[in-house]
C-alpha cells in the first residue's frame, strides 16, 4: 500500500508511559492477597506463570490476569474483589513515568504530522497527560475509551478516531507495544503500523500470523525518525 502520512496515532501504556513499576507493585500486592490466604508463592513463579497464560492468550488485561491467578489457587471471591476494587486506575496510574525516549520522538513528530493517542485507558487518565506528564501540547486529539466508550481491538475506535481527523487509513500510522489490540486493528483498517518494544508483560506476545506483523518495528520511540 501507498501511504501518504498526514496522522500519527499512539498509544499509551507501554508506549508513552512506562508501566514496569507499576506491575511490580501490582504483583507484590498479589502476593500478599495469596499470603493472607496460606499460599506462599516466590515473585518470580507469579511473573512466570502470568507469562504463560499471556504468551498462552488465556487472558487479555492484568485484571483478566489477576482473577485467573486467583482461580488457579482457590483464593475467594470476596478477596478478588477487593483488591480489583483498590486497583483502580486512579491507583495503578500514580506509578506511571514517561519514558525518556517520549519527548524527543513527540517534537519531532509533531512538528511534521498531526499527533494523537488512541488507547485503552479511563478518562482519568487524560488528567494525567495534562497536568502531570504535561504532554498535551504534542497532540492534536486525545481519544480515551473510557471517554469514547469503544475500546482496541475494536475497529469502530480507530474508525472514529479517524473520522474526528479527517484522515483516510492510509493517511495514518499507529505506534504501539502490543500486537492484538495495536498491529492487528490497525494494520486491518490500513493503517501503517509501528511495534514498540517495551519491557511490559503484555509485550511478550508473539504473531500468530501475519496480521499481528507490523509494518516495522522499534527498540525505541527515537527509532521512528527512520522511518518518516
Amino acid at each position: 500500500m501507498n501511504f501518504q502520512l498526514k496522522w500519527i496515532f499512539f498509544d499509551f501504556g507501554s508506549t508513552i508511559v512506562d508501566e514496569s513499576k507499576a506491575e511490580e507493585i501490582y504483583f507484590k500486592e498479589i502476593l500478599e492477597v495469596f499470603s493472607k490466604h496460606g499460599i506462599h508463592k516466590h515473585f518470580e513463579e507469579v511473573v512466570e506463570r502470568s507469562k504463560e497464560l499471556i504468551a498462552n492468550r488465556n487472558v487479555k488485561t492484568h485484571r483478566d490476569l489477576f482473577i485467573l491467578l486467583c482461580k488457579e489457587l482457590g483464593i475467594p471471591e470476596q478477596a478478588r474483589i477487593e483488591f480489583l476494587n483498590k486497583w483502580t486506575a486512579i491507583y495503578y496510574t500514580k506509578f506511571w513515568k514517561l519514558y525518556p525516549d517520549v519527548i524527543n520522538a513527540l517534537e519531532y513528530t509533531s512538528n511534521k504530522y498531526n499527533c494523537a493517542i488512541l488507547a485503552n485507558q479511563e478518562a482519568y487518565v487524560k488528567k494525567l497527560i495534562y497536568d502531570c506528564f504535561k504532554i498535551d501540547k504534542y497532540f492534536k486529539y486525545i481519544f480515551l475509551s473510557g471517554e469514547i466508550g469503544l475500546q482496541k481491538p475494536d475497529l469502530r475506535f480507530f474508525k472514529f478516531a479517524l473520522e474526528k481527523a479527517g484522515c483516510k487509513p492510509h493517511e495514518a500510522a499507529y505506534v504501539g507495544d502490543r500486537i492484538d489490540f495495536d498491529i492487528r486493528p490497525a494494520k486491518e483498517i490500513g493503517m501503517l503500523t509501528f511495534l514498540i518494544k517495551r519491557k511490559a508483560l503484555f509485550s511478550i506476545l508473539q504473531p500468530i500470523d501475519e496480521s499481528e506483523k507490523p509494518h516495522f518495528i522499534l527498540n525505541s520511540l527515537d527509532e521512528i525518525k527512520k522511518y518518516l
